[in-house]
């Protein structure tokens, strides 16, 4: 998930390098709910789901919309947020990571682990009501 048209269509162009139909890039808006994403597919559920620096923005700028993410169809989630301000250029992954746990915990997922590179962190989880997880495609 990214609002920047030139990584969706990076994205993109990686998922028809690939060739074998896994990866895609559907552009949305998740306002209107995870439809359009999966009947892109052709899916009704995805392996995995990266929310990769999204959950913050939303929940400071368009928090109605957690409902809507917290509704993702994925039976695995990583959930990352910035480790440093991008103009303030200050540490602030201890502030991100605050607000995923607290978005995964008022969704009901199970934390399995927590991602951490030189720019994100956040955490790996699974939302509730799965029992193991199902293979697509």
């Amino acid at each position: 998930m990214d609002k920047d048209p030139s990584s969706v269509e990076l994205v993109g162009r990686y998922g028809r390098a690939r060739g074998d139909g896994r990866l895609m890039a559907v552009r949305a808006d998740i306002a209107d709910g995870w439809s359009a994403v999966t009947d892109a597919a052709g899916l009704d559920r995805f392996d995995l789901a990266l929310l990769l620096k999204v959950v913050p923005v939303i929940e400071r700028l368009r928090p109605r919309l957690l409902a809507v993410l917290r509704e993702v169809p994925a039976d695995l989630v990583v959930l990352t947020g910035a480790v440093t301000s991008m103009t303030r250029r200050e540490r602030i992954d201890r502030r991100e990571r605050r607000a995923l746990l607290r978005f995964a915990d008022r969704a009901g997922w199970q934390v399995l682990g927590e991602l951490r590179t030189t720019d994100e962190v956040g955490p790996v989880a699974r939302p509730t009501g799965l029992h193991g997880f199902t293979r697509l495609g």
